[in-house]
């Protein structure tokens, strides 16, 4: 093989390998902070979808969510195949399915590198510029911010690929194919689109369809031969292919419309022009020019991708129409040549992925003529900056073939500093993911659903509360959408409840009675739940997340924070004297060393007692006083002297509606620890109700 031969794959995979280096560089992840979550969000089911392939079920059928039905996503069609097949393999090859969907966002990186490197070189953009563009695509912002959300779009391989087919097209390389590997490679190419998702594949339709009429009718020719349609089909049909596999993998009835699009909200995701020109905030430049322009316009959610480079091939697109139309308008000038010449029909892709990509453009007329499932136009911004980088590296290629050394020189130093800007722009620090909140994230997961593996039985199911809809659902205070699948990724041998599609009776479980707990205990306990899992995140207050859990007694499990609790609905009864914080608490916390506490937020608070109407109870109190002196407190109006630990007695008579009441008092205290008030420990203990901590201060 000849030197020219294997040369440019070499360096497009050593440019592969540069790009994920950066991007590690950029974002802070280590090998070690692979296996620990870089979001939450939509990166919660994708982290799912992993566990599911993990565990050995496909995707779209999952009979460990949704209990007690399953999990049937063809009701919400994922056509990301080839993504998810990447997946698959690394759930298999790494130690666990964040691992493997962390893998996978990194490997996108070199992926779009290397797509870029090879195209642009087909393109015969010259190979110090070819590599410049190939590592600014494959780190646009735009690609850390998917990359840590909407992960399969940051596999956007498809855009150097839709170029390269677009350009095979225009010249009609695909008549009689030369060299002869072109017309296999575009048809694996037009295959891999299909199967990377319905917005790229939509794109990159749109596109082959333009420029297959433009080039029939001007200069007016025959229409291609079958190689040439058969590669535009492949896109198309290899997306349908995988809408039909979502479709035939249904297997539950539906109830109505699960997930429903509407054409107006192309304006809501649609993309801004102004951001075109700006680059994102989250880079160094972008940060620059909002200091001194103030750049707070609306963004649609797509300013965050644009970068410095991108923003240049827009404005040399936009000098290259000029200077075209003028030439145009002036034949007697000649034939364009130079730079101009170099960049040929690229401009007007460009110009014609922008139409698709702007608020109110051909995207939104798409969505209320042809279908609105289609909403996020947006997204094509990087359609849009990848024909630029396009345009840029041809026009720099044709300054360096300029007869003048100093221009040649000139070209090849703007290049190597375009390179340069591209890595620098990010080092303002705006990639970095959230590596110490994953690293939180991970310790209390496992410690907490590990205890609650051993502590039931091999696939015990676990009802999910407050009950949530899947998928698309708004939050609920604190807790986010998709958050009750964050213990199902965690797990080996449970099952869950959340993740039944809703619009179906599976997803719709437990609606009815979702406020009353007593009903939903009842219902849990016929439908075969062992235990009950609560996410306090989704509790305004104390108030709510100890009548929330009331009904089902304590809990035998609590998370590191006190975010998640179990209840075992195969162990003891819940009691009937039940001890509760009421007034003067904050909503619960926990430390390594005691299980969940409350602050006392002034000196008087009020315990709540419930049980049987009209008995009296006895309930212990365990009070500890800080390390620098004695705390005066009293418990129902009985003066007490806290020196260290001591536990106190108290009976407490309940009403004719079996409610009562222990009041609460503590004094201030001088104690300081690192300039705070010094927590005063409280532990509680009630009849028939297991020991709990509480913490409290003044």
């Amino acid at each position: 093989m000849s030197r020219a031969r294997w040369l440019d794959p070499v360096l497009a995979v050593i440019i592969g390998f540069v790009s994920v280096a950066i991007a590690m560089w950029a974002t802070g992840v280590r090998l070690g902070s692979l296996d620990v979550p870089w979001g939450d969000g939509d990166l919660i089911p994708v982290y799912s979808y992993a566990e599911s392939l993990r565990r050995g079920h496909w995707f779209l059928i999952n009979p460990d969510l949704g209990f007690p039905g399953f999990q049937d996503h063809g009701h919400f069609p994922v056509t990301d195949l080839l993504s998810m097949l990447q997946i698959a393999v690394l759930a298999h090859l790494t130690p666990s399915a964040i691992a493997a969907v962390n893998v996978f966002a990194l490997g996108t990186f070199f992926t779009v590198a290397v797509a870029t490197y090879l195209v642009f070189r087909w393109e015969s953009v010259d190979r110090v510029f070819a590599a410049s563009m190939a590592i600014a695509f494959a780190v646009l912002p735009w690609h850390f911010v998917r990359a840590s959300s909407h992960v399969f779009l940051a596999s956007y391989v498809s855009v150097p690929l839709a170029l390269f087919l677009v350009s095979l097209i225009a010249r009609r390389r695909l008549e009689r194919p030369r060299p002869r590997w072109v017309l296999p490679i575009a048809v694996v190419a037009a295959v891999i689109i299909g199967a990377n998702g319905v917005y790229y594949a939509l794109m990159t339709t749109i596109l082959m369809m333009v420029v297959l009429v433009v080039t029939r009718l001007w200069p007016r020719r025959s229409w291609p031969g079958w190689r040439t349609l058969l590669v535009i089909a492949l896109v198309p049909l290899t997306t349908l292919v995988a809408v039909l596999i979502n479709a035939l993998s249904i297997s539950s009835p539906s109830t109505g419309v699960s997930v429903v699009r509407y054409p107006a909200e192309s304006y809501l995701y649609g993309g801004n022009p102004a951001t075109l020109f700006f680059p994102a905030l989250t880079t160094r430049s972008g940060r620059i020019a909002d200091r001194f322009l103030d750049l707070d316009f609306p963004t649609n959610g797509t300013f965050e991708g644009s970068a410095l480079l991108s923003s240049a091939g827009v404005l040399a697109i936009l000098v290259t129409c000029v200077v075209v139309a003028l030439r145009w308008a002036a034949r007697s000038r000649g034939d364009l040549n130079g730079a101009v010449g170099r960049a040929s029909f690229w401009p007007g892709i460009f110009l014609l992925t922008t139409a698709f990509f702007v608020m109110g453009g051909l995207g939104a007329l798409f969505s209320f003529w042809i279908s609105n499932d289609i909403r996020a136009w947006g997204r094509f911004s990087v359609f849009v900056a990848g024909s630029a980088f396009l345009v840029m590296g041809l026009m720099l290629s044709g300054w360096r073939s300029s007869a003048k050394k100093l221009v040649r020189i000139g070209a090849v130093a703007l290049g190597i500093v375009m390179a340069l800007s591209a890595v620098v722009d990010l080092s303002a620090g705006g990639q970095r993911l959230p590596i110490g909140w994953g690293r939180a994230m991970d310790s209390e997961l496992r410690g907490y659903v590990d205890a609650v593996e051993e502590h039931v039985p091999d696939g015990c199911a676990v009802l999910e509360l407050p009950l949530m809809l899947y998928p698309e659902a708004p939050p609920i205070n604190r807790m986010g959408d998709y958050s009750h699948l964050w213990t199902y990724i965690y797990s080996d041998t449970l099952r869950w409840s959340y993740g039944a599609m809703k619009g179906t009776s599976l997803g719709d479980w437990g609606m009815d009675v979702k406020d009353d707990p007593q009903q939903l205990l009842e219902r849990a306990r016929a439908a075969g739940f062992c235990g009950i899992q609560v996410d306090t995140w989704a509790y305004g207050n104390l108030a709510e997340a100890v009548g929330a859990q009331r009904a089902f007694g304590s809990p035998e499990i609590v998370s590191s924070s006190g975010r998640w609790a179990f209840f075992d609905l195969d162990g003891p009864q819940p009691a009937d004297d039940v001890v509760s914080p009421e007034t003067g608490f904050t909503v619960a916390t926990q430390t390594a060393s005691l299980p969940v506490s409350w602050w006392m937020l002034s000196e008087q608070s009020t315990l709540r007692v419930e049980g049987t109407p009209g008995a009296r109870v006895r309930a212990s109190l365990t009070l500890s006083a800080p390390p620098c002196g004695p705390v005066t407190a009293s418990i129902d109006g009985a003066p007490v002297t806290v020196t260290g630990s001591q536990t106190y007695d108290t009976d407490v008579q309940l009403d004719a509606d079996g409610k009562g009441s222990i009041a609460i008092t503590a004094s201030s205290t001088s104690c300081t620890i690192g300039g705070e008030p010094s927590p005063v420990w409280l532990g509680l203990q009630g009849p028939k109700w297991a020991p709990t901590v509480v913490q409290s201060t003044r």
